[in-house]
C-alpha cells in the first residue's frame, strides 16, 4: 500500500498535468511541456524512492528496477542526441554517431550555369515575406478548392539545412543552405529544380534548440543578391553567377566577437537585408557589455559603411519600411524595444517598449504598420499582441503610445501575421486565429499546425504546418474554413512561403520543392 505522501506527491502532480493539458494556464505549450517534463519526472523518482524504500516487494526486486532504469537512462546519455526539437521543445533523438542529414549531401559541383536576375516580372518574390515584406500577394486569382483542382508537383529534391527562405526573381530562387561545413548562397531553376550556381563559406553555425544553418532570406536587387549568415558576414553576390563583389563582417563592423555574439545572440544572425534607396540595412548588434547598435546601413553598390542607429542589442526580426504621416521610416523590433528610424540617416524618430531576450524569450515576429498611423506587434512567451500609435505633434517630435494590449492573442513564435483589415489571421502558439483589430478580441481559434508559416494570396490563406503540410484556408473573419491540403516536403519547415505567379517555393530543413498551384481562370 503506498505510503501517504506519495498519494499526495502523485495526486498533485497528475493536477499539475491535467490543468497543463485541459487549461493550458502557462500560455506557452513549450514552456507547458517542460512542466510536463519536470512534473512527470517528480511522480518517477517518488514513485521508485517509496518502492525502493517502503514497499512490501522482495529486496532484490526493490533493488534491481532502479538499477535497471538508471542503467537504461545512462546507456541513453551516451548512445543518444537530440537531432533537432520542435517549437514545443519536442526532442527528436538519433544515433549519437549518426551524421545529420545535411552532412550527407555531396558538394555541388562548380557550375558554368548564368541565371538573369536583372530582367523582372509582375510575378518577383524579390525578398523576405514578399515584394513588401507585408506577407501578402494580390491578384494571383488561385483556384479555391484544391479538392477538385489539386496543386501539381513541379519538383522535389533535397536541400541543406536552415531556415531560410526562397526569394524569387525572373524565373529563379535564392536561398541560404548548410551542406557539411559550408554555408552556402544558392540559386535554383525554379521550372526544374536545377542548381545555376552557388556561393559557400567555411561557416557552420548549429545550436540544439535553435537547429543547424543559416536563417536570413536574401533579398534580390538589381540583378544582385544581398545575404545576410548565421555569423554575421553581409555578402553582395553577382546574380547571375554568384561570384562576390564585396563583403562584410558585421561582427567586426560593430565591435563584438563570434563568443560574444553566441552568448547575447543565441540562436543565430536571422534578420534579412533590407533595400533602401541606394542602401542595404541590416541588425547591429554589439558585445555584451555595449555599446550596440540597432541598425547598420552600407551602400549596396560599395558595400561602405553610410550610417548606424540606435543603442539597442538586436532580435530576430527583420527591418521593413513603413510610412506615417507621408514620412517613410525603417521599422525594426529591437531585443527589448520597437524603434522607427530615418532611412537616410538612421536617426531614431520613435522608440517603444515591447519586452525580450535575445538568449531566452527572443522576439522574432515582425511589425506590422496599418492605416491610420499603427503599428500591431505580437509574440508568444506570454506578452501577446499589441497595437499602438505613432503621433508626430510637430516636425521632429515623434511618440508611439498603446492603444490596447492583449497576452491571450496571436502568440506568434517564429511566424508572423497576415491582415486583412479590421482583421488580423496567425499561429497563436500553433492554432491558427482570427482578431478583431479594431478592439484586440478573438474572433475565432481552431486548427493545430504547430509553429509553421503562413502566406495570404488575395482572399486565401496557405498555412503550412511544422511538418509541412499546407492548407488552404478562406481568409474568413467568422470561421475556419479549410479548402484543401497538399502535402509538402519532410523535415521541419519553420522556412517561410514564397509564391511566384503560381508557383510555390517551399523548403525545410530537410528538402525544397515546387508546386503549380490551380488558377480559378485554369490558365
Amino acid at each position: 500500500m503506498p505510503s501517504k505522501w506519495l498519494w499526495i506527491v502523485n495526486f498533485v502532480c497528475g493536477f499539475v498535468i491535467a490543468a497543463v493539458f485541459v487549461g493550458d494556464p502557462i500560455g506557452d505549450q513549450a514552456i507547458g511541456n517542460i512542466v510536463l517534463l519536470v512534473t512527470f519526472f517528480i511522480a518517477l523518482i517518488s514513485t521508485l524512492t517509496w518502492f525502493a524504500f517502503q514497499s512490501a516487494c522482495a529486496l532484490w526486486l526493490r533493488r534491481l528496477v532502479p538499477v535497471a532504469m538508471f542503467i537504461v537512462a545512462l546507456v541513453g546519455v551516451f548512445t543518444l542526441r537530440i537531432e533537432k526539437l520542435t517549437g514545443n521543445l519536442v526532442p527528436t533523438f538519433v544515433s549519437r554517431w549518426s551524421p545529420s542529414p545535411d552532412q550527407l549531401l555531396e558538394k555541388p559541383s562548380t557550375t558554368d550555369s548564368t541565371a538573369d536576375l536583372i530582367s523582372t516580372s509582375n510575378c518577383d518574390f524579390p525578398q523576405f515575406l514578399g515584394p513588401n515584406r507585408s506577407q501578402q500577394l494580390n491578384g494571383i486569382g488561385l483556384a479555391h478548392n484544391w479538392f477538385t483542382k489539386a496543386p501539381r508537383l513541379v519538383w522535389r529534391q533535397e536541400i541543406g539545412a536552415g531556415w531560410s527562405a526562397f526569394s524569387a526573381v525572373n524565373g529563379y530562387a535564392i536561398t541560404m543552405e548548410q551542406r557539411g561545413e559550408l554555408e552556402m548562397t544558392t540559386c535554383y531553376e525554379i521550372a526544374t529544380g536545377k542548381m545555376m550556381w552557388w556561393h559557400g563559406e567555411n561557416v557552420r553555425f548549429t545550436e540544439v534548440f535553435g537547429g543547424i544553418g543559416p536563417r536570413a532570406t536574401p533579398t534580390i536587387h538589381l540583378g544582385r543578391v544581398y545575404s545576410f549568415g548565421s555569423q554575421g558576414r553581409l555578402m553582395c553576390l553577382e546574380g547571375n553567377t554568384g561570384q562576390v563583389i564585396w563583403q562584410r563582417n558585421v561582427l567586426e563592423d560593430v565591435g563584438t566577437t563570434l563568443t560574444q555574439e553566441q552568448d547575447q545572440i543565441t540562436w543565430g544572425r536571422s534578420g534579412s537585408p533590407l533595400i533602401v534607396g541606394n542602401l542595404v540595412v541590416v541588425s547591429g548588434g554589439g558585445p555584451s557589455d555595449g555599446p550596440h547598435i540597432g541598425l547598420i546601413a552600407y551602400r549596396a553598390e560599395t558595400g561602405d559603411e553610410v550610417w548606424r542607429s540606435g543603442s539597442h542589442q538586436i532580435s530576430y526580426s527583420s527591418p521593413c519600411l513603413a510610412t506615417f504621416f507621408d514620412t517613410q521610416q525603417i521599422l525594426i523590433v529591437n531585443e527589448s524595444s520597437v524603434t522607427g528610424n530615418d532611412p537616410e540617416t538612421g536617426i531614431e524618430l520613435w522608440n517603444f517598449e515591447w519586452p525580450g531576450n535575445s538568449n531566452s524569450n527572443a522576439s522574432i515576429s515582425q511589425p506590422v504598420p496599418l492605416s491610420e498611423n499603427r503599428v500591431l506587434l505580437s509574440k508568444a512567451y506570454g506578452i501577446g499582441a499589441q497595437l499602438i500609435q505613432i503621433e508626430r505633434e510637430v516636425q521632429d517630435d515623434w511618440s508611439a503610445r498603446l492603444l490596447w494590449h492583449n497576452r491571450r492573442i496571436l502568440k506568434t513564435k517564429f511566424t508572423n501575421v497576415c491582415v486583412r483589415e479590421p482583421f488580423v489571421w496567425g499561429l497563436s502558439d500553433g492554432i491558427l486565429e482570427c482578431i478583431d483589430l479594431t478592439r484586440g478580441k478573438r474572433r475565432w481559434k481552431k486548427g493545430r499546425f504547430g509553429h509553421g508559416q503562413m502566406l495570404m494570396v488575395d482572399d486565401l490563406l496557405l498555412v503550412q504546418s511544422e511538418e509541412g503540410k499546407i492548407t488552404q484556408v478562406e481568409a474568413n473573419e467568422n470561421r475556419f474554413v479549410p479548402l484543401g491540403e497538399l502535402e509538402t516536403v519532410t523535415g521541419q519547415t519553420w522556412n517561410h512561403l514564397c509564391l511566384y505567379g503560381k508557383y510555390l517555393l517551399v523548403r525545410s530543413d530537410e528538402q525544397a520543392a515546387c508546386f503549380e498551384l490551380p488558377t480559378a481562370t485554369g490558365l
